[in-house]
């Protein structure tokens, strides 16, 4: 048991220490968006901002594990990349 809960730390960590610095860019380009950008950036960006702010977390990775595959036949995610596009959002 003892080895799977080490690599349930490891996989934690990864997912972790990329999805801050994916999130470290993602909120300096919608930053940078809102403060710098023209209107239609701004407004791109705004709304970008409120989705993410108003959806919790475990409703974003069921649409992205879930949703994005049924919407697109072919797409398959798997749940590493899922936790990690959620907790770059």
């Amino acid at each position: 048991a003892i080895p799977l809960l080490l690599e349930g730390a490891k996989m934690t960590l990864w997912i972790s220490v990329l999805g801050l610095a994916g999130g470290l860019v993602i909120g300096l380009a919608a930053g940078f968006a809102r403060t710098f950008g023209g209107w239609f950036a701004n407004h791109i960006a705004l709304v970008f901002i409120e989705i993410i702010r108003g959806t919790p977390i475990v409703v974003q990775v069921m649409f992205i594990y879930f949703a994005l595959p049924m919407a697109f036949n072919d797409l398959r995610i798997d749940p590493f990349c899922a936790a990690l596009v959620t907790s770059m959002i």
